[in-house]
């Protein structure tokens, strides 16, 4: 659970890196002395000073997890899509008005519905109208969602501005005159040339509507995930990934090279060794999601996993001598290498093994491994997975 600890009124303060630096050590400082625990990561936007703040501490104190906030990273992957795809954003704003324009004018709205109903009676024996769902324009998700609904009505849309196109104009315009009839017609035209798509049309609206929402619905997707207060970083991972391989597929050549150009960089400014060694020990997971082309031998995967928690372990108020902390990173490294090889205590912790698990317990990474901390030499990797596998990646955590 989360729970705020200080407000500050930061109006007045530099906004630099170094300012920032100094107040995200004046915070650690504070919460571990006043709390009496133990900040084992930190975690800001990758905007600005925040971001070179984050960098910084790292540098000072480089014990310190400091992964970006990938709620606010998500986010910010939706903008970038409509900054780069020009195409996508004229679609997405002609659906917007075209939602805008079906809610906001009543009569017209329930010509509409009625071939709504006309439709889903025929096919089902029960009358059936979705509203027009509108999005919010500080959650980007609702977007899809919105834009979902307008394809779902889509066919009754066009079935009434096929049969009542003048009616519908006419319902809109009402008794208006001059000035006043002069807005309201050209709109009413406007949005039934957007519903009938006619060929004399530079581009298909609904079309580009299914794109826009194809595009779209794995950023949505990865946003909510995301925005959790319990997202772990290998949740993170692997909707990065999933985002990266659609538009690695894309068909629009541009659209697809800049996209995977700003996702690329996204990932280059994560705290990659984090989110790497989340996503193998998850256990659900492991190696599976990693193809070829990662070239991950267990070797090398031992030596990620080790050094981070060499680094985690290298903080000032360690008292393990260095002869204890060797041990304990042999007793890691060794039960490190038989997860990854399911041998030794882990021989039949297979598909099979976590699918039996998974009916009874969940599916859920932090409860198998606490079923571990009991056994001898596993209780190093098995408290460390847990530490790795609770470090929510954002704000809310």
């Amino acid at each position: 659970k989360t729970y705020p600890i200080d407000v500050i009124d930061a109006t007045a303060e530099n906004k630099d890196g170094l300012a920032q630096c100094q107040n995200f050590e004046d915070t650690i400082d504070h919460i571990q002395k006043e709390y009496h625990c133990t900040v084992i990561y930190f975690l800001t936007d990758a905007d600005g000073g925040s971001k070179k703040g984050r960098i910084l501490l790292v540098k000072k104190r480089p014990y310190l997890l400091a992964p970006s906030c990938w709620s606010h990273q998500a986010r910010s992957t939706l903008g970038d899509y409509f900054k780069v795809y020009t195409f996508g954003a004229q679609i997405a704003e002609e659906a917007t008005f075209l939602i805008g324009w079906l809610n906001n004018h009543g009569k017209v709205r329930k010509i509409f519905d009625k071939a709504q109903a006309n439709i889903s009676k025929d096919r089902t024996g029960k009358a059936v109208i979705l509203s027009y769902l509108v999005a919010n324009i500080t959650r980007w998700t609702t977007h899809c969602v919105a834009f979902m609904r307008l394809l779902d009505v889509r066919e009754a849309l066009q079935l009434a501005v096929m049969q009542s196109r003048g009616t519908i104009i006419a319902a809109q315009v009402g008794a208006a005159k001059y000035s006043e009839k002069d807005r309201l017609e050209p709109e009413a035209i406007r949005a039934c040339d957007l519903i009938a798509d006619g060929r004399e049309r530079r581009f298909s609206f609904w079309s580009g509507l299914e794109t826009v929402v194809g595009d779209i619905e794995p950023i949505c997707f990865g946003t909510n995930i995301s925005q959790k207060d319990s997202a772990r970083a290998d949740q993170v991972l692997l909707t990065i990934a999933g985002i990266f391989l659609h538009f690695v597929g894309h068909p629009e050549f541009q659209l697809s090279g800049e996209m995977v150009q700003r996702i690329e960089k996204r990932w280059k400014d994560c705290d990659q060794p984090l989110f790497i060694t989340a996503l193998i020990l998850n256990n659900f997971e492991g190696l599976s999601a990693f193809g070829p082309r990662a070239n991950l031998t267990h070797f090398k995967i031992n030596n990620i996993i080790v050094a981070m928690y060499r680094r985690i372990k290298s903080r000032p108020d360690n008292t393990d001598t260095q002869d204890e902390r060797r041990e304990k990173e042999r007793q890691l490294s060794a039960a490190l290498l038989q997860y990854l090889a399911s041998t030794g205590p882990f021989k039949d912790c297979d598909e099979e093994g976590n699918h039996a698990f998974e009916e009874v317990m969940g599916r859920d990474p932090i409860t198998w491994w606490k079923t571990w901390k009991g056994s001898g030499n596993l209780k190093e990797l098995a408290e460390f997975a847990i530490l790795i596998l609770e470090i929510v990646v954002n704000q809310a955590g």
